[in-house]
């Protein structure tokens, strides 16, 4: 059954917990699927999500993400591009360095293994 803490946890915007707890009633396809995520005590959450907001704007708030997609896609060099901006994860790039959920959680168990240094954190809201 889903508890306050599970849903803290999708809520949250800590690398560790992104792309968790998908389920609104039972925790039961995210056991399945290999997504439920208990809450960490060690590591509170920080609530929102990766980029800043302009928490006086409507359009921002609601829109920002889909704003921000159309601009990705209209900078595609092709159309294959700008339609794997549609399906590719979050912060796929074309080229250059990946910020996908998968790739930033690769890090931070790099850095928990002491091999490279943690991962900059999700920007904070100006």
């Amino acid at each position: 059954m889903q508890t306050p803490a599970y849903h803290r946890v999708h809520h949250a915007q800590n690398v560790r917990y992104m792309d968790m707890n998908y389920n609104s009633i039972t925790l039961l396809w995210d056991w399945i699927f290999g997504t439920l995520q208990p809450l960490d005590d060690a590591e509170p959450v920080t609530y929102g999500i990766t980029r800043g907001v302009d928490t006086a704007s409507f359009w921002d708030v609601h829109f920002g993400e889909f704003r921000l997609l159309w601009r990705d896609m209209r900078s595609a060099p092709n159309l294959r591009t700008a339609i794997l901006y549609l399906v590719m994860p979050p912060g796929w790039s074309p080229a250059g360095p990946q910020r996908t959920v998968a790739e930033l959680k690769a890090q931070l168990l790099l850095a928990a293994e002491g091999a490279v240094e943690s991962p900059p954190g999700p920007q904070s809201a100006s």
